[in-house]
């Protein structure tokens, strides 16, 4: 037993299935044993293993939001798997709040709706993050491109990142005389990226069962298709000037024009020419990070698109010996060849 999962009204055992092999650790006991060598081992666990932890996870959903939950003791002996709270009636943001704001205040400085935020104002950044909500246009932009003036900039020159503001100054006064100028023109699509149902982040890339079900791809829609001559399916590149991915297309109206969308998570896969045949969109991402969780801008980026002849095929649903396909044999297939 190391762990479970929580997400909205659903609580989710994840039970051992089988003995760990060798020397293998969970990942709580890794990071426990770490702080035990760093002296820090009774800060980290708190007198917990994992089964405290989920058993304490679980006191706390019932205290909170779930108060009929089981006890992992019933989750496991009832074999329940995934424990619905069952929805009487709908749910209003902030109701008890509204009702009492004294008895029930916001997770706020003053307990009310701020309007004015203390924290962002001390961050001392108005430019990026400014105190009181208002439009900030992007750095990279189909409007706009801030910051990014030169495009093919040497390693040291990145104008994305976030400190660089006399770094920007020193490369407009003197730029690289290589630098191409970026404008939407260049890199007219903006990417965007989002979960796939086949992983949890990376996790799960290698799953091929997964991969069959969901493949990775660029979502586009018609109107942009049918400007660079790319059909459905067709293996295409997306690219700008920190990075390029190879990857089938999928043509699609659920897709707004001027965009594209590449599920996140991928694993990378270069060729001996740096472009990544694995479909993971970090190739085309800057070093800037955001302002207040730091973390990377995976939707301030603007790509292009290229077309090629190559059809992607799609995986066979069964393989018999013999036969030969472009396309790697199936999983779904159980009776995998030996050789």
């Amino acid at each position: 037993m190391e762990d479970g999962w929580k997400y909205g009204d659903e609580v989710i055992l994840q039970p051992k299935l089988v003995e760990p092999p060798g020397e293998c650790k969970s990942d709580y006991r890794i990071c426990a044993e770490i702080a035990e060598r760093l002296g820090i081992g009774e800060a980290f666990t708190e007198g917990r293993d994992e089964r405290a932890w989920v058993e304490w996870c679980l006191d706390r959903f019932r205290e909170t939001r779930f108060p009929d939950l089981p006890t992992l003791e019933e989750f496991i002996e009832q074999n329940l798997g995934v424990y619905v709270n069952p929805v009487t009636k709908p749910a209003i943001a902030f109701a008890d709040f509204r009702a009492d704001p004294e008895k029930h205040p916001l997770n706020t400085p003053s307990g009310k709706i701020e309007i004015f935020s203390k924290q962002l104002y001390d961050l001392n950044n108005p430019d990026e993050i400014p105190a009181i909500p208002k439009y900030i246009q992007e750095w990279e932009s189909p409007f706009e491109n801030q910051y990014t003036d030169y495009a093919d900039l040497p390693f040291g020159y990145d104008v994305t990142d976030s400190h660089g503001k006399e770094q920007k100054e020193k490369i407009r006064a003197n730029p690289c005389p290589s630098a191409k100028s970026v404008s939407k023109k260049v890199f007219p699509l903006q990417a965007i990226g989002h979960h796939s149902l086949a992983r949890v982040h990376s996790t799960h890339a290698n799953n091929d069962w997964l991969e069959e079900a969901f493949p990775q791809r660029v979502f586009i829609n018609p109107i942009d298709a049918a400007a660079r001559g790319i059909k459905d399916g067709e293996q295409v590149k997306v690219f700008n000037a920190r990075g390029a991915l190879v990857l089938p297309c999928r043509v699609t109206p659920r897709i707004m024009p001027g965009v594209v969308d590449i599920p996140q998570g991928a694993w990378w896969s270069p060729d001996e020419n740096g472009v990544d045949h694995g479909g993971n969109v970090n190739v085309l991402t800057s070093h800037r990070w955001t302002p207040f969780a730091f973390g990377t801008a995976q939707h301030t980026i603007m790509v292009e698109v290229e077309g090629s002849k190559s059809k992607v095929e799609e995986p066979a649903l069964s393989l018999s010996k013999g036969q030969t396909s472009n396309a790697r044999p199936s999983t779904f297939d159980l009776r995998r060849r030996s050789s």
